[in-house]
Protein backbone atom coordinates (compact mmCIF):
# COMPACT_ATOMS: atom_id res chain seq x y z
CA UNK A 1 0.00 0.00 0.00
CA UNK A 2 1.42 3.38 -0.99
CA UNK A 3 2.16 5.77 1.85
CA UNK A 4 1.18 9.33 1.00
CA UNK A 5 3.71 11.74 2.42
CA UNK A 6 5.19 15.15 1.96
CA UNK A 7 8.97 15.32 2.05
CA UNK A 8 11.02 18.43 2.47
CA UNK A 9 14.78 18.14 2.33
CA UNK A 10 17.80 20.13 1.31
CA UNK A 11 20.80 18.93 -0.62
CA UNK A 12 23.89 21.15 -0.36
CA UNK A 13 26.16 20.09 -3.18
CA UNK A 14 29.09 22.46 -2.81
CA UNK A 15 30.20 24.72 -0.02
CA UNK A 16 32.48 26.64 -2.37
CA UNK A 17 29.71 27.64 -4.77
CA UNK A 18 26.91 27.44 -2.19
CA UNK A 19 24.88 25.34 -4.58
CA UNK A 20 21.70 24.28 -2.85
CA UNK A 21 18.77 22.22 -4.10
CA UNK A 22 15.70 21.76 -1.97
CA UNK A 23 13.00 19.26 -2.96
CA UNK A 24 9.43 19.21 -1.76
CA UNK A 25 7.78 16.02 -2.96
CA UNK A 26 4.14 15.15 -2.35
CA UNK A 27 2.19 11.93 -2.81
CA UNK A 28 5.06 9.54 -3.15
CA UNK A 29 5.88 6.13 -1.73
CA UNK A 30 8.50 6.13 1.01
CA UNK A 31 10.55 3.48 -0.77
CA UNK A 32 10.69 4.99 -4.26
CA UNK A 33 13.52 7.16 -5.53
CA UNK A 34 13.90 10.14 -7.81
CA UNK A 35 17.15 10.66 -9.62
CA UNK A 36 19.14 13.41 -11.27
CA UNK A 37 20.80 12.23 -14.45
CA UNK A 38 22.89 13.58 -17.26
CA UNK A 39 20.89 13.96 -20.46
CA UNK A 40 22.62 10.79 -21.69
CA UNK A 41 20.71 9.06 -18.84
CA UNK A 42 23.87 8.46 -16.80
CA UNK A 43 23.01 8.55 -13.10
CA UNK A 44 24.46 11.49 -11.13
CA UNK A 45 22.53 11.29 -7.88
CA UNK A 46 19.61 9.38 -6.43
CA UNK A 47 17.13 11.19 -4.21
CA UNK A 48 15.94 8.59 -1.72
CA UNK A 49 12.81 9.05 0.30
CA UNK A 50 12.77 6.94 3.46
CA UNK A 51 10.72 7.77 6.55
CA UNK A 52 10.69 11.49 5.81
CA UNK A 53 14.47 11.54 5.42
CA UNK A 54 16.79 11.72 2.46
CA UNK A 55 19.99 9.77 2.02
CA UNK A 56 22.18 11.82 -0.32
CA UNK A 57 25.87 12.04 -0.97
CA UNK A 58 27.41 15.47 -1.44
CA UNK A 59 28.12 16.13 -5.12
CA UNK A 60 28.69 19.22 -7.22
CA UNK A 61 26.46 19.67 -10.24
CA UNK A 62 28.41 21.37 -12.98
CA UNK A 63 26.66 23.93 -15.12
CA UNK A 64 24.45 22.29 -17.73
CA UNK A 65 21.32 20.38 -18.66
CA UNK A 66 20.13 17.47 -16.50
CA UNK A 67 17.11 15.19 -16.23
CA UNK A 68 15.00 14.97 -13.09
CA UNK A 69 13.54 11.48 -13.36
CA UNK A 70 10.94 9.39 -11.58
CA UNK A 71 10.34 5.90 -12.98
CA UNK A 72 9.59 6.42 -16.70
CA UNK A 73 8.90 10.13 -16.31
CA UNK A 74 11.59 12.79 -16.67
CA UNK A 75 11.83 16.53 -17.15
CA UNK A 76 14.69 18.68 -18.41
CA UNK A 77 16.29 21.05 -15.88
CA UNK A 78 19.36 23.31 -15.95
CA UNK A 79 21.68 23.66 -12.97
CA UNK A 80 24.46 26.10 -12.07
CA UNK A 81 26.91 26.03 -9.13
CA UNK A 82 25.41 29.25 -7.73
CA UNK A 83 21.80 27.96 -7.69
CA UNK A 84 19.66 27.99 -4.55
CA UNK A 85 16.51 26.39 -5.94
CA UNK A 86 13.47 24.82 -4.38
CA UNK A 87 11.85 22.21 -6.64
CA UNK A 88 8.27 21.31 -5.72
CA UNK A 89 6.25 18.56 -7.34
CA UNK A 90 3.46 16.09 -6.83
CA UNK A 91 4.61 12.57 -7.76
CA UNK A 92 1.12 11.72 -9.05
CA UNK A 93 1.07 14.79 -11.33
CA UNK A 94 4.73 14.85 -12.23
CA UNK A 95 4.74 17.12 -15.28
CA UNK A 96 1.97 19.57 -14.46
CA UNK A 97 2.87 20.10 -10.81
CA UNK A 98 6.59 20.82 -11.01
CA UNK A 99 7.46 24.35 -9.87
CA UNK A 100 10.68 26.25 -9.14
CA UNK A 101 11.41 29.02 -6.66
CA UNK A 102 14.52 30.67 -5.26
CA UNK A 103 17.77 31.88 -6.81
CA UNK A 104 18.37 30.72 -10.38
CA UNK A 105 14.81 29.68 -11.25
CA UNK A 106 14.45 31.81 -14.39
CA UNK A 107 16.09 29.25 -16.67
CA UNK A 108 14.04 26.34 -15.35
CA UNK A 109 10.82 28.31 -15.58
CA UNK A 110 11.72 29.02 -19.21
CA UNK A 111 12.33 25.32 -19.87
CA UNK A 112 9.07 24.41 -18.16
CA UNK A 113 7.24 26.81 -20.47
CA UNK A 114 9.04 25.57 -23.56
CA UNK A 115 7.81 22.00 -23.11
CA UNK A 116 4.34 22.82 -21.74
CA UNK A 117 2.88 22.48 -25.24
CA UNK A 118 3.46 18.73 -25.03
CA UNK A 119 1.19 18.31 -21.98
CA UNK A 120 -2.44 17.30 -22.38
CA UNK A 121 -5.34 18.66 -20.33
CA UNK A 122 -4.62 16.15 -17.55
CA UNK A 123 -0.98 17.14 -17.37
CA UNK A 124 0.34 14.02 -19.08
CA UNK A 125 3.31 14.29 -21.41
CA UNK A 126 2.57 13.57 -25.07
CA UNK A 127 4.79 12.82 -28.04
CA UNK A 128 3.15 15.45 -30.25
CA UNK A 129 1.42 18.82 -29.94
CA UNK A 130 -2.37 18.94 -30.07
CA UNK A 131 -4.04 17.70 -33.26
CA UNK A 132 -4.95 21.12 -34.63
CA UNK A 133 -1.25 22.03 -34.75
CA UNK A 134 -0.78 19.56 -37.64
CA UNK A 135 -3.87 20.44 -39.65
CA UNK A 136 -3.33 21.49 -43.26
CA UNK A 137 -0.39 21.20 -45.64
CA UNK A 138 3.32 21.68 -44.97
CA UNK A 139 3.13 25.44 -45.47
CA UNK A 140 0.45 25.79 -42.81
CA UNK A 141 2.54 23.67 -40.46
CA UNK A 142 5.71 25.65 -41.19
CA UNK A 143 3.88 28.84 -40.28
CA UNK A 144 2.87 27.39 -36.91
CA UNK A 145 6.33 25.99 -36.18
CA UNK A 146 8.02 29.25 -37.19
CA UNK A 147 5.69 31.22 -34.91
CA UNK A 148 6.32 28.80 -32.03
CA UNK A 149 10.08 29.07 -32.25
CA UNK A 150 9.90 32.82 -32.74
CA UNK A 151 8.22 32.94 -29.33
CA UNK A 152 10.92 30.70 -27.83
CA UNK A 153 13.71 32.90 -29.14
CA UNK A 154 11.82 36.04 -28.10
CA UNK A 155 11.49 34.77 -24.53
CA UNK A 156 15.13 33.68 -24.54
CA UNK A 157 16.46 37.12 -25.47
CA UNK A 158 13.97 39.25 -23.57
CA UNK A 159 14.83 37.63 -20.24
CA UNK A 160 17.96 38.26 -18.24
CA UNK A 161 19.14 34.70 -18.49
CA UNK A 162 22.64 33.34 -18.06
CA UNK A 163 24.61 34.16 -21.23
CA UNK A 164 26.15 30.70 -21.46
CA UNK A 165 22.73 29.09 -21.16
CA UNK A 166 21.33 31.36 -23.89
CA UNK A 167 24.10 30.30 -26.27
CA UNK A 168 23.51 26.61 -25.50
CA UNK A 169 19.74 26.94 -25.72
CA UNK A 170 19.95 28.64 -29.12
CA UNK A 171 21.66 25.53 -30.47
CA UNK A 172 19.21 23.20 -28.77
CA UNK A 173 16.31 25.16 -30.28
CA UNK A 174 17.79 24.71 -33.74
CA UNK A 175 17.80 20.94 -33.23
CA UNK A 176 14.32 21.14 -31.73
CA UNK A 177 13.07 22.95 -34.83
CA UNK A 178 14.52 20.26 -37.11
CA UNK A 179 12.99 17.61 -34.84
CA UNK A 180 9.52 19.13 -35.17
CA UNK A 181 9.87 19.11 -38.95
CA UNK A 182 10.88 15.44 -38.93
CA UNK A 183 7.93 14.54 -36.68
CA UNK A 184 5.30 16.17 -38.92
CA UNK A 185 4.35 13.14 -41.01
CA UNK A 186 4.42 10.82 -37.99
CA UNK A 187 2.14 13.16 -36.07
CA UNK A 188 -0.39 13.18 -38.90
CA UNK A 189 -0.39 9.36 -38.90
CA UNK A 190 -0.76 9.35 -35.12
CA UNK A 191 -3.80 11.63 -35.31
CA UNK A 192 -5.16 9.63 -38.30
CA UNK A 193 -5.62 12.49 -40.75
CA UNK A 194 -7.53 11.09 -43.73
CA UNK A 195 -5.72 13.10 -46.39
CA UNK A 196 -2.34 11.68 -47.42
CA UNK A 197 0.55 14.08 -47.45
CA UNK A 198 4.16 13.68 -48.55
CA UNK A 199 6.43 16.56 -47.61
CA UNK A 200 8.76 18.20 -50.13
CA UNK A 201 12.56 18.32 -50.11
CA UNK A 202 12.30 22.02 -49.32
CA UNK A 203 10.35 21.25 -46.15
CA UNK A 204 13.14 19.03 -44.77
CA UNK A 205 15.98 21.20 -46.10
CA UNK A 206 17.12 22.31 -42.60
CA UNK A 207 18.00 18.68 -41.84
CA UNK A 208 20.50 18.49 -44.70
CA UNK A 209 22.98 20.60 -42.71
CA UNK A 210 22.99 18.33 -39.65
CA UNK A 211 25.39 15.47 -38.95
CA UNK A 212 23.35 12.77 -37.22
CA UNK A 213 26.18 10.74 -35.71
CA UNK A 214 28.04 13.15 -33.42
CA UNK A 215 28.85 11.89 -29.92
CA UNK A 216 29.65 15.37 -28.56
CA UNK A 217 26.34 16.82 -29.69
CA UNK A 218 24.54 13.76 -28.35
CA UNK A 219 26.00 14.32 -24.88
CA UNK A 220 25.32 18.07 -24.95
CA UNK A 221 21.88 18.71 -26.44
CA UNK A 222 18.64 17.00 -25.50
CA UNK A 223 16.87 17.89 -28.76
CA UNK A 224 19.80 16.56 -30.79
CA UNK A 225 19.38 13.23 -29.02
CA UNK A 226 15.74 12.91 -30.04
CA UNK A 227 16.45 14.20 -33.54
CA UNK A 228 19.35 11.85 -34.29
CA UNK A 229 17.54 8.78 -32.92
CA UNK A 230 14.38 9.58 -34.92
CA UNK A 231 16.35 10.17 -38.12
CA UNK A 232 18.18 6.82 -37.85
CA UNK A 233 14.94 5.09 -36.85
CA UNK A 234 13.25 6.35 -40.02
CA UNK A 235 16.22 5.31 -42.14
CA UNK A 236 15.93 1.77 -40.79
CA UNK A 237 12.16 1.66 -41.28
CA UNK A 238 12.65 2.71 -44.92
CA UNK A 239 14.89 -0.28 -45.66
CA UNK A 240 13.14 -3.03 -47.64
CA UNK A 241 14.95 -6.02 -46.12
CA UNK A 242 16.38 -7.10 -42.78
CA UNK A 243 20.03 -7.19 -43.97
CA UNK A 244 19.73 -3.56 -45.08
CA UNK A 245 18.12 -2.62 -41.76
CA UNK A 246 21.01 -4.15 -39.85
CA UNK A 247 23.52 -2.51 -42.18
CA UNK A 248 22.09 0.92 -41.35
CA UNK A 249 22.11 0.18 -37.61
CA UNK A 250 25.72 -1.00 -37.67
CA UNK A 251 26.81 2.15 -39.49
CA UNK A 252 25.99 4.22 -36.36
CA UNK A 253 29.22 4.92 -34.48
CA UNK A 254 27.85 6.78 -31.43
CA UNK A 255 26.87 4.21 -28.81
CA UNK A 256 24.19 6.35 -27.20
CA UNK A 257 22.48 6.97 -30.53
CA UNK A 258 22.61 3.29 -31.45
CA UNK A 259 21.11 2.30 -28.09
CA UNK A 260 18.40 4.93 -28.52
CA UNK A 261 17.53 3.61 -31.97
CA UNK A 262 17.25 0.06 -30.61
CA UNK A 263 14.93 1.35 -27.88
CA UNK A 264 12.83 3.05 -30.55
CA UNK A 265 12.27 -0.24 -32.39
CA UNK A 266 9.49 -1.00 -29.90
CA UNK A 267 7.37 1.79 -31.36
CA UNK A 268 8.36 0.71 -34.89
CA UNK A 269 7.01 -2.74 -34.08
CA UNK A 270 3.69 -1.25 -32.94
CA UNK A 271 3.26 0.94 -36.03
CA UNK A 272 4.24 -1.72 -38.59
CA UNK A 273 2.99 -5.08 -37.31
CA UNK A 274 3.71 -6.83 -40.60
CA UNK A 275 7.44 -6.25 -40.03
CA UNK A 276 7.37 -6.76 -36.27
CA UNK A 277 9.57 -9.85 -36.60
CA UNK A 278 12.35 -7.86 -38.28
CA UNK A 279 12.29 -5.14 -35.62
CA UNK A 280 12.36 -7.73 -32.85
CA UNK A 281 15.21 -9.62 -34.53
CA UNK A 282 17.19 -6.38 -34.87
CA UNK A 283 16.94 -5.76 -31.12
CA UNK A 284 17.49 -9.39 -30.16
CA UNK A 285 20.66 -9.56 -32.28
CA UNK A 286 22.16 -6.20 -31.33
CA UNK A 287 21.04 -5.28 -27.80
CA UNK A 288 22.04 -6.60 -24.38
CA UNK A 289 19.27 -4.68 -22.61
CA UNK A 290 17.38 -7.50 -20.88
CA UNK A 291 14.36 -5.36 -19.97
CA UNK A 292 14.02 -4.13 -23.55
CA UNK A 293 14.37 -7.66 -24.92
CA UNK A 294 11.70 -9.00 -22.58
CA UNK A 295 9.35 -6.16 -23.42
CA UNK A 296 9.91 -6.60 -27.17
CA UNK A 297 9.41 -10.36 -26.98
CA UNK A 298 6.14 -10.05 -25.07
CA UNK A 299 4.78 -7.53 -27.55
CA UNK A 300 6.05 -9.48 -30.56
CA UNK A 301 4.37 -12.65 -29.30
CA UNK A 302 1.14 -10.71 -28.91
CA UNK A 303 1.37 -9.14 -32.38
CA UNK A 304 2.29 -12.46 -33.95
CA UNK A 305 -0.83 -14.09 -32.52
CA UNK A 306 -3.06 -11.31 -33.87
CA UNK A 307 -1.43 -11.52 -37.32
CA UNK A 308 -1.61 -15.32 -37.26
CA UNK A 309 -5.31 -15.22 -36.43
CA UNK A 310 -5.89 -12.95 -39.41
CA UNK A 311 -3.83 -15.10 -41.79
CA UNK A 312 -5.21 -18.41 -40.60
CA UNK A 313 -8.90 -17.49 -40.64
CA UNK A 314 -9.14 -17.23 -44.43
CA UNK A 315 -10.75 -20.65 -44.93
CA UNK A 316 -13.28 -22.79 -43.10
CA UNK A 317 -12.98 -26.58 -43.03
CA UNK A 318 -15.01 -29.52 -41.69
CA UNK A 319 -13.56 -32.23 -39.51
CA UNK A 320 -14.84 -35.82 -39.39
CA UNK A 321 -17.35 -34.81 -36.67
CA UNK A 322 -19.06 -32.27 -38.96
CA UNK A 323 -17.59 -29.39 -36.92
CA UNK A 324 -16.35 -26.16 -38.53
CA UNK A 325 -12.63 -25.52 -38.08
CA UNK A 326 -10.20 -22.80 -39.18
CA UNK A 327 -6.42 -23.00 -39.15
CA UNK A 328 -6.51 -20.25 -36.50
CA UNK A 329 -7.35 -23.04 -34.04
CA UNK A 330 -3.67 -24.01 -34.28
CA UNK A 331 -2.05 -20.57 -34.02
CA UNK A 332 1.05 -20.43 -31.87
CA UNK A 333 2.49 -23.38 -33.76
CA UNK A 334 4.12 -23.98 -37.09
CA UNK A 335 1.60 -25.72 -39.34
CA UNK A 336 2.61 -28.47 -41.74
CA UNK A 337 -0.16 -28.71 -44.33
CA UNK A 338 -0.58 -31.87 -46.33
CA UNK A 339 -3.01 -31.16 -49.18
CA UNK A 340 -4.41 -34.35 -50.65
CA UNK A 341 -7.54 -36.14 -51.91
CA UNK A 342 -9.00 -39.58 -51.25
CA UNK A 343 -8.95 -40.48 -54.98
CA UNK A 344 -5.27 -39.58 -55.38
CA UNK A 345 -3.08 -42.71 -55.33
CA UNK A 346 0.25 -40.82 -54.85
CA UNK A 347 -1.38 -39.07 -51.89
CA UNK A 348 -2.35 -42.39 -50.28
CA UNK A 349 1.20 -43.68 -50.72
CA UNK A 350 2.57 -40.68 -48.77
CA UNK A 351 0.27 -41.15 -45.78
CA UNK A 352 2.59 -43.47 -43.80
CA UNK A 353 5.56 -41.12 -44.20
CA UNK A 354 3.33 -38.23 -43.15
CA UNK A 355 2.24 -40.13 -40.02
CA UNK A 356 5.88 -40.93 -39.11
CA UNK A 357 6.83 -37.28 -39.49
CA UNK A 358 3.97 -36.27 -37.22
CA UNK A 359 5.14 -38.75 -34.58
CA UNK A 360 8.78 -37.61 -34.80
CA UNK A 361 7.91 -33.96 -34.00
CA UNK A 362 5.09 -34.61 -31.54
CA UNK A 363 6.88 -32.74 -28.72
CA UNK A 364 7.57 -29.62 -30.77
CA UNK A 365 5.43 -26.56 -31.50
CA UNK A 366 4.22 -27.84 -34.83
CA UNK A 367 0.90 -29.37 -35.88
CA UNK A 368 0.39 -31.61 -38.89
CA UNK A 369 -2.85 -30.89 -40.68
CA UNK A 370 -4.21 -32.92 -43.56
CA UNK A 371 -6.48 -30.91 -45.87
CA UNK A 372 -8.65 -32.76 -48.38
CA UNK A 373 -9.59 -31.09 -51.65
CA UNK A 374 -12.14 -33.79 -52.54
CA UNK A 375 -15.39 -32.60 -54.10
CA UNK A 376 -18.18 -31.88 -51.65
CA UNK A 377 -20.10 -35.07 -52.42
CA UNK A 378 -16.98 -37.09 -51.53
CA UNK A 379 -17.11 -36.12 -47.85
CA UNK A 380 -18.26 -39.58 -46.63
CA UNK A 381 -15.70 -41.30 -48.87
CA UNK A 382 -13.00 -39.05 -47.40
CA UNK A 383 -14.04 -39.99 -43.85
CA UNK A 384 -13.83 -43.66 -44.75
CA UNK A 385 -10.30 -43.21 -46.13
CA UNK A 386 -9.20 -41.30 -43.02
CA UNK A 387 -10.51 -44.07 -40.76
CA UNK A 388 -9.10 -46.92 -42.86
CA UNK A 389 -5.60 -45.45 -42.65
CA UNK A 390 -5.86 -44.55 -38.96
CA UNK A 391 -5.14 -40.89 -39.62
CA UNK A 392 -5.37 -39.54 -36.12
CA UNK A 393 -5.15 -35.86 -35.29
CA UNK A 394 -6.12 -32.97 -37.51
CA UNK A 395 -7.72 -34.14 -40.73
CA UNK A 396 -9.90 -31.52 -42.41
CA UNK A 397 -12.20 -31.42 -45.43
CA UNK A 398 -12.22 -28.20 -47.48
CA UNK A 399 -15.69 -27.12 -48.57
CA UNK A 400 -14.86 -23.94 -50.48
CA UNK A 401 -13.71 -23.32 -54.06
CA UNK A 402 -10.61 -25.47 -54.52
CA UNK A 403 -8.92 -22.85 -56.70
CA UNK A 404 -8.74 -20.42 -53.79
CA UNK A 405 -6.80 -22.63 -51.43
CA UNK A 406 -4.58 -23.89 -54.26
CA UNK A 407 -3.77 -20.30 -55.29
CA UNK A 408 -3.32 -19.01 -51.74
CA UNK A 409 -0.71 -21.63 -50.87
CA UNK A 410 0.74 -21.91 -54.40
CA UNK A 411 0.12 -25.65 -54.72
CA UNK A 412 1.02 -26.98 -58.17
CA UNK A 413 -0.03 -30.59 -57.64
CA UNK A 414 -1.18 -33.05 -55.00
CA UNK A 415 0.01 -34.33 -52.70
CA UNK A 416 1.20 -30.82 -51.85
CA UNK A 417 3.07 -29.88 -48.70
CA UNK A 418 3.11 -26.38 -47.24
CA UNK A 419 4.79 -25.05 -44.08
CA UNK A 420 3.12 -22.08 -42.37
CA UNK A 421 5.08 -19.82 -40.02
CA UNK A 422 4.12 -18.77 -36.51
CA UNK A 423 2.46 -15.76 -38.15
CA UNK A 424 0.36 -18.05 -40.35
CA UNK A 425 2.25 -17.13 -43.51
CA UNK A 426 3.50 -19.60 -46.14
CA UNK A 427 7.23 -20.08 -45.65
CA UNK A 428 9.51 -20.04 -48.66
CA UNK A 429 10.60 -23.65 -48.15
CA UNK A 430 10.03 -26.26 -50.84
CA UNK A 431 8.82 -29.61 -49.47
CA UNK A 432 8.05 -32.40 -51.93
CA UNK A 433 8.45 -35.57 -49.92
CA UNK A 434 7.67 -35.98 -46.18
CA UNK A 435 10.04 -38.97 -45.97
CA UNK A 436 13.12 -37.16 -47.34
CA UNK A 437 16.16 -36.05 -45.32
CA UNK A 438 15.67 -32.56 -46.74
CA UNK A 439 12.25 -32.32 -45.09
CA UNK A 440 13.68 -33.50 -41.76
CA UNK A 441 16.48 -30.92 -42.03
CA UNK A 442 13.96 -28.13 -42.72
CA UNK A 443 11.89 -29.04 -39.66
CA UNK A 444 14.95 -29.58 -37.42
CA UNK A 445 16.16 -26.07 -38.29
CA UNK A 446 12.90 -24.60 -36.98
CA UNK A 447 13.65 -25.78 -33.47
CA UNK A 448 17.39 -25.15 -33.16
CA UNK A 449 18.03 -23.06 -30.03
Amino acid sequence: MKTIITILFSFITSVVFAQKLTFEIKNDSVVDAFSIRKITNELVENIYVKEHKSELNSVNFEKGYYLLQKDEKSTLIYLKPSDDIKISLDAEKFYSSIAFSGKGVEINNYLRGRFSGLLDKKGRKKKYYKKSFYKGDENAYLSRVDALYKDYFGTLFSSELDEEFVNEEMKDLQYGYALDLLKFEDARKYYKFKDTLEVSKFFLEPLTHIHFDNSQLFEQYHSYQELSVLKWKKDIENMESYPLMEEVLNSIRTTGIKDGVLQSMYSSMLSDKERAGDFYKLVKTNSSDVKLLDRMKDKYDEIRQVVADKNLSKFTFRNRNEEEVTLANFKGNYIFLSVWASWCEPCIKQLEAYKMLKEKYAKHAIVFVGVSVDKGEMYENWKTTVNEHNLEGEQLFFDGPKSKIIKTYDISSIPGFVLLSLKGEKMDLKINDPSSEKTTKILDDLFVE
